[in-house]
């Protein structure tokens, strides 16, 4: 009589989400701060795998003129604050304080990692070419290496109105609007 193969018991599944808040002020002096919050889909991970979390954001500038910096504390700012969650429990937050300078139409992605619990992270910035779509866009893409996964949310944009948008992927002129919120 043989024995059969021994086969583990599936390990429990835990979810990870991923809140990303836009705050974005057109003047220093007057500011007028718009919140938008967005949760990124659950990802089913095993508990036994301590998560890396890689967010790229793009922000696209098709102003020539115009300087977009991330910084709590510098005039036409727009801090990118993230939150990483494991199930109710808040793991690690933090600003993206860099300052981009966008030269003509072009897109900063900052990309940070969370590693394990706690806020360790690192950044880095990349500027390359990128489509006049009129509006500032921000691509929002989670990638998860131990299952080599990429999930997107949706897009944001920052249109003529002052009006941050969440859109589905990819962006269309027929995009279903998942969100809006005007300054």
């Amino acid at each position: 009589m043989t024995t059969p193969p021994f086969t583990p018991s599936p390990p429990s599944q835990t979810i990870f989400a991923i809140s990303i808040a836009l705050y974005i002020s057109e003047s220093w002096d007057t500011p007028r701060f718009n919140v938008v919050r967005m949760n990124i889909k659950e990802l089913n991970l095993t508990s036994t795998v301590l998560p890396k979390v890689e967010i790229d954001i793009s922000i696209t500038n098709p102003n020539k003129r115009r300087r977009i910096s991330i910084h709590p504390k510098s005039k036409n700012d727009m801090n990118v604050n993230i939150d990483l969650y494991h199930n109710t429990n808040h793991l690690g937050s933090g600003f993206m304080p860099e300052e981009l300078h966008l030269p003509g139409h072009s897109t900063a992605v900052v990309r940070t990692t969370f590693v394990g619990v706690g806020f360790n992270h690192w950044k880095e910035i990349l500027l390359a070419s990128a489509d006049d779509k009129g509006r500032y866009a921000f691509d929002v893409l989670l990638y998860v290496p131990i299952t080599a996964t990429y999930y997107t949310a949706g897009v944001f944009w920052l249109d003529k109105s002052h009006c941050v948008v969440v859109v589905e992927k990819p962006m269309t002129e027929d995009s279903k609007i998942v969100s809006q919120s005007c300054v």
